[in-house]
């Protein structure tokens, strides 16, 4: 893991009541984040566009952001990256309601770690998604 990925786990240790997303690209680039699944109230959930070097976060009380009101709730999340010049396809991954999501690299290798409310991290998998495919 980068260096400045464990600098970041540092900062993230002080919003452990809450889920932040991270945007750690290297290359500069941003990305549009949703969650969605049966975590959240059908029409309400938390979409951000975040851009280079941005973190966006939602309190684990917030209904929008999950339903039990708990921080460890298992929160799903569609991710398409704005990649220099094209949109990419839609990605998945998952953190928890009291965690972080840090997404860092650049087009050609990204990456997606959760630091649960614990402080434990891990690395996620980012799974492409295209429903056209299926």
């Amino acid at each position: 893991m980068p260096s400045n990925i464990k600098l970041l786990f540092l900062l993230v240790i002080g919003y452990a009541s809450c889920y932040c997303i991270y945007n750690q690209l290297f290359d500069g680039s941003s990305f549009l984040i949703e969650q969605k699944g049966e975590n959240v109230p059908e029409k309400r959930y938390f979409k951000q566009s975040i851009g280079p070097f941005q973190t966006e976060c939602c309190h684990f009380t917030n209904p929008d952001c999950s339903r039990n009101s708990v921080n460890d709730e298992i929160v799903f999340f569609k991710i398409w990256f704005s990649w220099s010049g094209h949109e990419s396809d839609v990605h998945i991954s998952q953190c928890t309601s009291g965690g972080a999501l840090i997404i860092y690299g650049d087009a050609n290798d990204y990456r997606a770690v959760c630091s649960n409310a614990q402080g434990e991290m891990r690395l996620m998998p980012m799974f492409r998604f295209n429903p056209l495919s299926s």
